[in-house]
């Protein structure tokens, strides 16, 4: 089984045996994640960062080569170090890969 909800994981028991043709319940229980930036989409970053949309906008080309938590990831962790990863990728020729 798997469930989605953000900053949430299954806590328990994936698995339940359902019979051909039945019909089967579950309950199932949900614990709070360590590491938040590992599980939210590039959507949920997007809606999470503050700003307009249009202030957002250039953000939308960033995910082809890479989501948009791998500057979480790598370790940026300050709005100016996260700034100044934008505008050297921003000099970037679309669609290159450096």
């Amino acid at each position: 089984m798997k469930a989605r909800a953000a900053g949430y994981e299954l806590d328990g028991a994936k698995a339940a045996d359902v019979a051909a043709g039945g019909v089967a319940g579950a309950d199932i229980k949900l614990r709070k994640v360590k590491n938040l930036s590992a599980h939210l989409t590039n959507a949920e970053w997007m809606l999470s960062m503050p700003g307009t949309d249009e202030q957002k906008r250039f953000l939308l080309n960033c995910n082809g080569c890479h989501t948009l938590r791998a500057h979480h990831e790598v370790g940026v962790r300050t709005p100016t170090a996260f700034m100044q990863i934008f505008q050297r990728m921003a000099s970037y020729y679309p669609a290159a890969r450096p």
